[in-house]
């Protein structure tokens, strides 16, 4: 039997182990026990939860606090400041030190070196050659999980030998410098190179390395699936920056937020991360945890939620329609009362965090709520009230279409019953349709996305390009893998974009992300509503522990997990 159909049959055997709906100690609202032989005294171990129904820790299929937690790259973000520094490099580029070099054409090179004796979680040596595998992998279009613009930008990636990488770029771009997992992931030749040379997609995709064998590179390495959605993850000696002060790590995947508040309430979780608390679990924790002294629960505005048109139906592309839709709201009305004002109403794509919010604020078009408004310009789009109230156009459609958002997700779902209550005030009729995360991340939603959509998206500038520019419009040459799902074409902003690929570290990059804003806000791909918050809580005796900014496998709060300390 080959290594391809071995690593297949394995993978069909226990998949349900990683994608196992809620158990019953969840449904109890309790967490499994650990007998006396799993969990050691003499060794540290912390419970961790999320909320993720992902499929594995591979960037693409995963959310970013296992798979920072399993795997590493050439280097890592500072989660609370956005900084860069080496992981699996020695060093990061740098002009000073010969390593990163401008060329008179505008093609750039930079050299890493990687640290000597790094090895992979199953011993066996990681080199350069590892890096070029996963740099081709993540930009084969035949494969459904896209490289990052930098790593799209490497004209060519060499290995001179094991512990050297060249890379020569086609033009500058603002992460050269800074290679993270996501930009440049290494993958391992001696277990994936066999299967991705032979051409078999299907089977790449399938193979069980992505979930229940994944061998990375991080502070912890796999040990097993526990029952559910959970697995436990060992401390990895050989890990660049050292081996991580905290033995083991339990992580348990709670969609469920008030089960997640039940144990986070009782003190059965050290630590809860992502949105596994939503808002009004958060708020509860607050009040009956954090101010007994049990811990510490961080609110940290890192996204925004917002609802996309489905840039194919025609309707949608009048901008009267969208213009329309976003007057009849009464966002400030809907963060006081959803969210007791502690939340903010957005207006474009950028966190508040961001020193160019100020000037982006100023330039930016606001809606304010006005239901005459919206209705005028619904019927200036030839939308006129039926009998029934419906709004009707010339043809004798109904503006009656259907709204989908993540099935479960209390706080999603509420803001869509708001938004509907709005618009059906000026005759618009939404047909809820919503769906689990799982499937609504899915090639074949993907392809026929609802009509309306309720979404929660990063706000971080690192994702303009991801998310708004016309280059990542889905479609089926890339398995519909593209982010810029409101369809947004604007070559102007395209334009900016592409300078900011170069120059967003830079202090000019202020005035570029604030008029990339003005245009968002102008052309509406989608209707902002507010900041969403991600709840971080902390247990008193778990030190080290520093909420992310910015969401992305990129962000993660486990950037310094190897730090952690526990008692």
């Amino acid at each position: 039997m080959s290594k391809k159909q071995r690593l297949e049959n394995e993978g069909r055997l226990s998949r349900r182990a990683f994608l196992g709906g809620a158990t019953a100690a969840l449904a109890s609202c309790m967490l499994p026990k650990f007998s006396g032989a799993a969990v050691q005294t003499a060794r540290t171990t912390l419970t961790v939860i999320g909320d993720s129904v992902e499929r594995g820790f591979f960037v693409g299929r995963a959310d970013a606090e296992p798979t920072n937690m399993v795997h590493a790259g050439l280097a890592r973000k500072n989660g609370a400041t956005g900084r860069m520094f080496p992981v699996l490099a020695r060093e990061l580029p740098s002009a000073q030190n010969g390593t990163y070099k401008v060329n008179r054409d505008g093609t750039v090179v930079t050299v890493y070196k990687l640290r000597s004796g790094l090895t992979w979680h199953d011993g066996k040596p990681l080199t350069a050659k590892d890096f070029i595998l996963g740099w081709k992998i993540m930009n084969d279009p035949k494969v459904p999980w896209r490289g990052t613009p930098g790593s799209r930008q490497a004209s060519s990636i060499t290995a001179p030998d094991d512990l050297t990488l060249v890379i020569e770029w086609k033009k500058l771009h603002w992460s050269a410098a800074g290679l993270g997992m996501i930009d440049l992931i290494p993958l391992p030749t001696h277990l994936l190179q066999e299967v991705y040379a032979a051409g078999d997609y299907d089977a790449l995709i399938k193979l069980p390395y992505w979930n229940r064998q994944f061998v990375g590179a991080g502070p912890y390495k796999l040990a097993e699936f526990g029952p559910g959605d959970q697995v436990t993850l060992e401390a990895f000696p050989n890990y660049a920056l050292g081996r991580p002060k905290i033995d083991r790590i339990v992580y348990q995947f709670i969609p469920d937020r008030n089960a997640a508040l039940a144990a986070v309430l009782s003190n059965q979780v050290d630590v809860s991360l992502n949105s596994a608390l939503g808002f009004d679990q958060a708020v509860v924790a607050h009040e009956q945890w954090e101010m007994r002294g049990k811990g510490k629960v961080y609110f940290s505005p890192n996204s925004w939620v917002g609802v996309i048109p489905n840039p194919a139906h025609e309707w949608f592309r009048d901008i009267r329609v969208r213009q329309a839709l976003l007057h009849a709201l009464d966002r400030e009305k809907m963060v006081q009362t959803l969210f007791a004002g502690k939340l903010q109403v957005a207006h474009f794509m950028l966190s508040p965090k961001d020193p160019a919010f100020p000037e982006a604020y100023k330039r930016a078009v606001k809606y304010e709520y006005n239901p005459e408004k919206a209705k005028r310009l619904l019927a200036e789009a030839g939308w006129k009230p039926a009998a029934d109230g419906v709004l009707v156009n010339a043809k004798g459609e109904r503006f009656s279409v259907d709204g989908v958002t993540e099935a479960g997700n209390k706080e999603l779902e509420q803001v869509q019953a708001a938004t509907i209550a709005y618009w059906k005030a000026v005759g618009v009729e939404i047909q809820i349709k919503n769906l689990p995360r799982r499937q609504m991340g899915d090639e074949k939603y993907r392809a026929r996305p609802g009509t309306l959509q309720w979404r929660e998206r990063n706000n971080s500038d690192e994702y303009f390009y991801t998310q708004l520019h016309s280059a990542n419009i889905p479609k089926a040459e890339d398995r519909y893998s593209g982010q810029n799902i409101g369809g947004w074409n604007n070559p102007r902003a395209d334009e900016i974009i592409d300078r900011l690929e170069e120059t967003l570290l830079q202090p000019g990059a202020r005035l570029l992300k604030a008029e990339l804003m003005r245009l968002l806000s102008q052309d509406l791909p989608w209707l902002p509503i507010y900041y969403f918050s991600e709840h971080v809580t902390v247990r008193s005796d778990v030190k080290g522990v520093q909420p992310r900014q910015a969401a992305g496998v990129r962000n993660a709060t486990a950037w310094n997990i190897h730090s952690w300390t526990k008692g």
